[in-house]
């Protein structure tokens, strides 16, 4: 009532039945009913007709059922609580103004209702009591009602349909951390017997298990993996692929032709090599692909002097890469990228990177090729710039010497990369060789290009957290500019035996200079195989303990060995790199 009793001009709020029945007859004893704002229910009343049988939380006041009352009266009163639970909640309405369906019951199982509102939610519930799905509707936990209906609990509800939605957020890593115990529990066996398609959040399942089944190949088969499979991305897939063991291949036949022997090497025996080390990880004496290896000594020590007597340009020796970029540099600038030690393997994970989303033009597919003999620095990279073996008169120890005999372009390393930068944006020479020593320690090559498109290729079976930078600016003429991709020699998987060598000859690095009358060794004779001079190498996967100057003479080196790990190299030729992104 306004300020009718004359001593404020404020409205006046009237309570109690004797007193709001005193007030309204003396108001109509002085004509002034007019004066009457709003005649309001006593709340507990009105409450008590909304919650029909449900009694009245008794913790409430008399100002809290004042407060719920007068929220109340301000939506539509054919279902006030269904519209008041919706704002409070942030939901959509239809949710609580709809009708009871499985979709509707899963989709109001995943509200979160703030504790003080549960005495309104379950005014609301009751409203359900007589549908065939009230028993569901009645549920005094919501969150126990649906974990069992997502089967995360027990018991499990089967006499429903499957849950119809996606795993509310509410719930997702309790659902995840469930399958990922049923996975190492049961060795993954679960996964033999479950049709993912009628399992609730089959995509969630699928990616918890290519978790598992990576991080644990040795759970992996192959029904599992194609249980799994229609879920995965293609990368993913591959991951998983790689992971089953290959067959174990025969071993190199002595009569095979190279062309046949690289097949042999990039198709059978580095594969299986990979899973063996990586995967299955046997005792070293137990190493397969250490024993087939031999087969490769002996096929490469056979066909190795014929090789070195083709043309060049006609060569399956890593020479013949230096004629390709010499014709190449005739038309149009080149850089040549020589990444050091980057195997067959590591090759293509690059490639896989280099050309993911279509984002780079391949001119010539990936093409292995036979490392000069021995693979070291000094005798494969120098042939490698020269297109000379290491007989020839103009032969020295130092590769860096090498690419003058080119006579054309410039050598960069790592450390002169600020120099490359500034040449290419110039286009000051036809050929910019740059010699990369720092990638194949590493997990992940980055590619940053100058659109800011970061892009990851990782090394299957490397661990190391570095990263390398391999961000270029443009050429001056970047629709002129090629790029080949290359190495100088492939690097071993797995960990190296040492064994030492006889005092009275000269170790350099991985090679001793002379001959051993020794079985674990090769020896590779001067005019036989186009050297110096005659050079001993470890005939498999060991080290020389005088790698090490170190006064002990010890140390484990991870990336040595010869037959065929580090043999075998490739190059591939990217047409127009710049055009897309950048290496």
């Amino acid at each position: 009532m306004d300020g009718i009793f004359g001593i404020t001009n404020s409205p006046y709020w009237v309570r109690g039945k004797r007193l709001c029945d005193w007030a309204q007859e003396w108001l109509k004893a002085w004509n002034k009913l007019d004066a009457i704002t709003e005649i309001k229910q006593d709340p507990r009343l009105r409450l008590q007709e909304t919650f029909g049988s449900l009694p009245l939380p008794s913790e409430w006041t008399e100002n809290q059922q004042l407060a719920v009352a007068t929220k109340l009266d301000f939506y539509p009163q054919d279902n006030p609580i269904a519209h008041l639970l919706a704002d409070i909640t942030e939901t959509d309405k239809q949710i609580w103004l709809g009708e009871p369906s499985i979709e509707n019951l899963a989709a109001w199982l995943a509200i979160q209702v703030p504790p003080e509102c549960k005495p309104l939610e379950r005014v609301w519930q009751n409203q359900f009591l007589e549908h065939n799905l009230g028993i569901y509707y009645q549920t005094s936990d919501k969150l126990k009602l649906l974990r069992r209906w997502l089967g995360i609990a027990e018991p499990a509800i089967t006499e429903l349909p499957k849950y119809p939605l996606a795993i509310p957020n509410c719930l997702t890593q309790e659902f995840d951390r469930y399958w990922e115990q049923q996975l190492y529990r049961s060795d993954g066996q679960i996964l033999e017997n479950l049709i993912l398609s009628e399992q609730v959040g089959c995509e969630r399942i699928a990616t918890v298990a290519y978790n598992v089944l990576e991080n644990r190949p040795n759970l992996l088969n192959k029904v599992r993996e194609k249980k799994i499979a229609a879920y995965l991305s293609h990368q993913q897939r591959e991951t998983l692929s790689n992971k089953q063991p290959p067959p174990i291949p025969e071993p190199l036949d002595i009569q095979a032709t190279p062309q046949e022997a690289l097949r042999w090497v990039t198709e059978s025996y580095l594969p299986f090599r990979r899973w063996e080390i990586a995967i299955h990880q046997p005792i070293s004496a137990q190493n397969i692909s250490d024993r087939l290896a031999d087969s490769f000594v002996v096929w490469i020590l056979h066909h190795y002097p014929q090789m070195k007597e083709n043309d060049v340009k006609d060569s399956q020796l890593n020479y013949s890469v230096a004629s390709l970029v010499q014709n190449l540099c005739q038309t149009s600038p080149v850089l040549w990228v020589v990444i050091d030690g980057l195997g067959w393997l590591d090759h293509l994970e690059l490639l896989s990177f280099l050309t993911q989303n279509q984002q780079l033009a391949i001119e010539t597919y990936i093409q292995p090729r036979f490392s000069i003999l021995p693979t070291t620095t000094a005798y494969a990279k120098w042939s490698l710039y020269t297109q000379l073996l290491p007989n020839d008169s103009a032969w020295v120890k130092d590769a860096g010497k090498a690419l003058p005999k080119m006579e054309i372009g410039k050598r960069y390393t790592d450390s002169d990369k600020a120099k490359l930068l500034q040449d290419l944006k110039k286009g000051k020479h036809k050929l910019y060789c740059w010699i990369r020593n720092n990638l194949t320690n590493y997990t992940k090559l980055n590619e940053i290009g100058n659109t800011g498109i970061k892009l990851n290729a990782p090394t299957p079976w490397k661990e190391s957290p570095e990263k390398s930078n391999l961000s270029l600016p443009e050429h001056s003429y970047p629709e002129q500019l090629q790029v080949i991709v290359t190495s100088d020699r492939g690097q071993i998987l797995g960990v190296c035996e040492q064994i030492t060598y006889p005092d009275n000859l000269e170790a350099q690095g991985r090679i001793v200079i002379g001959k051993i009358d020794d079985p674990r060794f090769v020896v590779l004779e001067s005019d036989r195989y186009g050297l110096p001079h005659d050079i001993s190498i470890v005939k498999g996967a060991a080290t020389l303990s005088s790698f090490s100057y170190s006064q002990i003479k010890k140390l484990s080196v991870p990336t040595v060995g010869y037959f065929p790990k580090k043999l075998l190299l490739a190059y591939l030729y990217c047409e127009n790199l710049y055009n897309a992104v950048q290496c």
